[in-house]
């Protein structure tokens, strides 16, 4: 069955029928996870779950992860921090066999630089994309990378 919503207020209305105790937890990805639509949750006292749309993450040097899950090929490590300036639990979430995969498709092509060393290469990339409307209404997008 699929179902369609003109609305997010429509989408969210047939959730929450009469007959629940709770309302539902709302779990957005970070695309429609806006801070517009977060406020709105907030506001009609819902709870939700969203990937953070932040690009660079300072986790805190004194943050004490938990192992969730350990086994011959995966180590994955959390720590929730309650957020009380913007009314939020954070969940930290580490995925060492990701890293240590990409280590290891580096470490074939002859990269073995430190992490630090690979962050501070990548971050002289640049692009730059110039987007243009055609005379039929279609748009160009022209990238270079420099």
């Amino acid at each position: 069955m699929v179902l369609s919503f003109s609305s997010r207020e429509s989408m969210i209305a047939a959730l929450s029928t009469a007959g629940l105790l709770l309302k539902p937890l709302i779990v957005v990805d970070a695309g429609i996870g806006t801070q517009k639509n977060l406020d709105w949750l907030k506001e009609h006292g819902y709870g939700y779950l969203v990937v953070s749309r932040k690009r660079k993450i300072d986790v805190p040097s004194s943050l004490e992860m938990v192992t969730v899950r350990e086994d011959k090929r995966r180590l994955i490590r959390a720590a929730l921090i309650n957020n009380p300036d913007a009314g939020e639990i954070e969940l930290y979430c580490h995925s060492y066999h990701v890293l240590h995969a990409i280590r290891f498709k580096l470490g074939k092509r002859g990269i073995t630089q430190s992490w630090s060393t690979i962050r501070k290469g990548l971050s002289t990339h640049m692009r730059i994309t110039t987007t243009m409307k055609r005379d039929d209404g279609k748009m160009i997008h022209i990238r270079k990378f420099l």
